[in-house]
C-alpha cells in the first residue's frame, strides 16, 4: 500500500522537473521583443520538439483568429512565440495583439495614453521577427518586404506620431473602435 503513495510522489516530482525543465528552454515575451536575444536563443536552440510544441499553440491560435477572439488569439501566438520565436510566430503575435490592444485602447478611451507604447511594442517585436528570419530563412521575399513595410511604418509612428500612416498594424490598432 505505502508503494502507491510513493510511486505518485516520484512521478509527481519527476513531472514538476520535467516541466521547469521546458519552461528553462522558453523565452518571456519581454525577451522575445529584442532582436538580439532571439538571435542568440535560435543560434544555440533547433529542437523538434520546440517547433512540435509551439505549431500546437498556432493551430489552437488561428482556430480563435477566425472566430475573431483576438485576445485568445494573442494568448496562444504568445504560447507559441515564447516557445520557439520563428519569424512567423512573432510577427503572427505582434499583428493579433496590436489589433487586441486596440480594441482594448477603444473600450477604455485610451488611445491618448497607451498608443506610443503600444506602438513601440509591437515595432519591437516585428524587428525580432526580421532578425529570426535572418537565422532561419523561412520567410519568401513577400514576407519579407511585407514584414519590412511593418517595421518602416511603425518606426515612422514612433518617431513622428503619424496616425494617418497606412499600413496593417495601425489601421488595425487606431480602427479597432470601428469594428
Amino acid at each position: 500500500m505505502a508503494k502507491l503513495p510513493a510511486l505518485s510522489l516520484l512521478l509527481l516530482s519527476w513531472s514538476a522537473v520535467s516541466i521547469c525543465n521546458a519552461q528553462d528552454q522558453y523565452l518571456t515575451a519581454d525577451e522575445v521583443r529584442d532582436p538580439n536575444t532571439v538571435v542568440a536563443w535560435l543560434g544555440t536552440r533547433d529542437s523538434a520538439s520546440l517547433r512540435k510544441d509551439a505549431q500546437f499553440w498556432v493551430e489552437m491560435a488561428e482556430v480563435y483568429r477566425q472566430r475573431s477572439y483576438w485576445s485568445a488569439a494573442a494568448k496562444a501566438y504568445g504560447e507559441a512565440m515564447i516557445r520557439y520565436p520563428s519569424p512567423h510566430n512573432v510577427s503572427r503575435y505582434a499583428d493579433t495583439e496590436i489589433r487586441m490592444l486596440g480594441r482594448v485602447r477603444a473600450r477604455e478611451q485610451a488611445f491618448d495614453l497607451q498608443a506610443d507604447q503600444d506602438i513601440q511594442r509591437s515595432l519591437d517585436y516585428y524587428r525580432s521577427a526580421m532578425a529570426a528570419n535572418a537565422i532561419l530563412q523561412t520567410l519568401n521575399a513577400q514576407g519579407i518586404d511585407d514584414l519590412q513595410n511593418k517595421i518602416d511604418c511603425l518606426a515612422e509612428y514612433v518617431v513622428e506620431g503619424n496616425r494617418a500612416a497606412q499600413c496593417d498594424p495601425l489601421r488595425a490598432y487606431f480602427d479597432a473602435g470601428a469594428e
